[in-house]
């Protein structure tokens, strides 16, 4: 998978951050001979047949352009200068990437717009992942209750994380069992993943400031995010007593699937 995708976008082997961790993790463990941790030769040949696997399907497009069209490693088509009206880096920091306060990139195009409108990368990503940059005509309504349903499951996603942190936080560190150790690694492993996915595409932005860098297909692994987060919640509200985490992940687990259902409706009644 990861070495298919980064053969299509380069910026997709950014995935291999967290892996990277989980196989330092699990050779730790290997080392110290903990319970049901592999043998160490087995972790060693695991990540050898990885990179076998891996890294011929990563290279070998790269290779190829660079031996057959001379083109460097990591070239990006339009670097020395796209369409200025994709340009978006007259705009500052804080309105393109933390908080927005024009209320036209929220409501004034239910559509991307990449060209003189869309900056904030929130809106823009929002909308590339829900209809890519296309307008589906006679499908407005259906269009702003996908963005809308969306925006709730972004927010919920975020207040169920912070509060299943907390709730589960302090028992899982506390505690020394196996299934506790097991929960905080997968913590781990899900922040390294998001924050790994987001802080490249900021950098991205920042550096190519253009629309089209805010395209959600630069991001796509975020959706693995939501997905282990929103099983998480999930399975460990349901064996809890907690009321509250269970209804917060319950509306979550049910915003996730009206977003789905909404954005896959534009593209099969369009069709």
């Amino acid at each position: 998978f990861i070495g298919l995708a980064t053969s299509t976008k380069l910026n997709s082997a950014i995935i291999c951050i967290p892996i990277a961790f989980v196989f330092i993790y699990e050779f730790i463990r290997s080392c110290g001979k903990k319970e049901n941790a592999l043998p160490v030769k087995t972790i060693i040949l695991q990540f050898v047949a990885f990179l076998v696997i891996c890294v011929p399907l990563v290279f070998w497009h790269t290779v190829f352009a660079y031996k057959k069209y001379g083109q460097k490693f990591g070239y990006v088509w339009g670097e020395s200068g796209l369409n200025p009206a994709l340009e978006t880096g007259a705009h500052s920091f804080f309105q393109r990437f933390i908080l927005c306060t024009d209320k036209e990139q929220y409501i004034g195009s239910v559509w991307a717009k990449p060209f003189n409108f869309h900056y904030n990368v929130l809106n823009f990503a929002i909308r590339t992942a829900l209809m890519g940059e296309y307008e589906y005509l006679n499908f407005e309504c259906l269009a702003v209750n996908a963005i809308a349903f969306s925006f709730l499951f972004l927010i919920l996603f975020l207040v169920t994380t912070i509060y299943s942190a907390i709730s589960f936080g302090r028992k899982d560190f506390k505690e020394k069992s196996q299934k506790s150790r097991e929960n905080v690694a997968d913590f781990i492993f899900v922040c390294i993943l998001a924050f790994s996915q987001i802080l490249a595409f900021i950098y991205f932005n920042i550096k190519m400031p253009y629309a089209c860098t805010m395209d959600f297909r630069y991001i796509m692994p975020l959706i693995l995010v939501f997905a282990i987060g929103v099983g998480k919640f999930e399975n460990r509200y349901s064996a809890s007593g907690n009321k509250v985490g269970k209804v917060m992940s319950s509306i979550t687990f049910s915003l996730a699937i009206i977003t789905l259902v909404a954005t896959s409706s534009l593209y099969f009644l369009f069709a």
